[in-house]
């Protein structure tokens, strides 16, 4: 039996040795190592997923211009996942790359590096991401998913806006704000494969719109035999019955507002049940179906009911 019982106390903690280091802990010694040598040691590590060609391909600026799209984009990269976001140490990551290149140095000043990232083109980053995504799917096997099922899981969060007068007529801040003492603020809806960890897609809007419009917008990303996982929100006949027809299923926490009678189904174990929902009279409010569209619906959906006191209880539905 190992005793933990330290006996030589007073020593210090170095001289017991340390535990293996995490994984966690290796990739961030890494990413400390790859930004302690610039941007250019960052396109090079980062060289087989973005290849010089892929990058020369989503530019539309010239490769000699100071702050060109492919330049910009990599210090804008450097400034989102690095300790210090601010702009003035992105352009001293430009600086030292054009100065281990031997060419003319650009300026300290943020002002033409603010507005290169402004000029970005959308194009270009959604290009980059797909060919990341991409990269991904090529990657994974058919190990990687859950019985033969691909997974993925959508939710929602928001993020503050600069206080713009385009923006804040655009995303309004929280209604529960006093005008002009807060921030415009997006929501942002994502459809994140579990497979691979990759973000597949995302759509942004107001935070007054329901998390349900962009799970209308993100469907197409959806296919037959796919697993979504979602919150209470996505939790709703509409959903599940769309999901059923597209060959897909669904697994989620019960909305808080559907009551679920443990007692009535047919028992499948001691916490789990089969019920039958069945679809509403009325369309549901808020809908983006047609008519014709929420006629197709099935009438009837078999629902798989799981209680786990992990989760709290009647933590289903999923489907089957």
């Amino acid at each position: 039996m190992r005793s933990k019982t330290p006996f030589l106390t007073g020593f210090p903690t170095r001289l017991f040795g340390s535990s293996k280091r995490s994984a966690q802990g290796i990739l961030e010694r890494k990413r400390r190592e790859i930004f302690s040598q610039g941007l250019g040691e960052l396109s090079l590590q980062l060289g087989e997923e973005l290849p010089p060609e892929l990058m020369e391909s989503c530019a539309q600026t010239s490769r000699y211009r100071v702050y060109s799209h492919e330049v910009t984009f990599w210090a804008f990269l450097s400034q989102v996942i690095g300790e210090d976001g601010s702009c003035a140490k992105a352009v001293s990551e430009v600086q030292q790359w054009y100065r281990q290149g031997n060419l003319a140095v650009p300026s300290a000043n943020t002002a033409s590096y603010v507005e290169a990232r402004q000029r970005l083109p959308e194009a270009m980053l959604g290009k980059i991401h797909r060919h990341l995504f991409d990269e991904l799917e090529r990657h994974t096997t058919s190990e990687n998913r859950w019985r033969t099922h691909r997974v993925k899981a959508i939710d929602g969060t928001s993020a503050q806006m600069p206080d713009t007068e385009t923006n804040q007529a655009k995303y309004p801040q929280p209604s529960g704000q006093e005008a002009g003492c807060g921030f415009p603020v997006v929501q942002l809806v994502g459809l994140l494969d579990l497979n691979h960890g990759g973000w597949e897609d995302f759509v942004e809007s107001t935070i007054q719109t329901s998390e349900l419009k962009g799970l209308d917008q993100l469907f197409g990303c959806i296919a037959r035999d796919d697993i979504l996982v979602g919150d209470r929100a996505f939790v709703s006949y509409e959903t599940v019955g769309r999901l059923l027809g597209t060959g897909a299923f669904f697994v989620g926490r019960n909305h808080q507002s559907r009551k679920l009678d443990f007692r009535k189904g047919k028992k499948l174990g001691p916490n789990e049940r089969l019920q039958v929902w069945r679809k509403p009279h009325w369309q549901t409010p808020g809908s983006s179906l047609t008519q014709e569209e929420w006629r197709e619906l099935p009438d009837e959906i078999p629902i798989r009911i799981i209680r786990s006191s992990a989760l709290g209880r009647d933590s289903g539905p999923t489907t089957r």
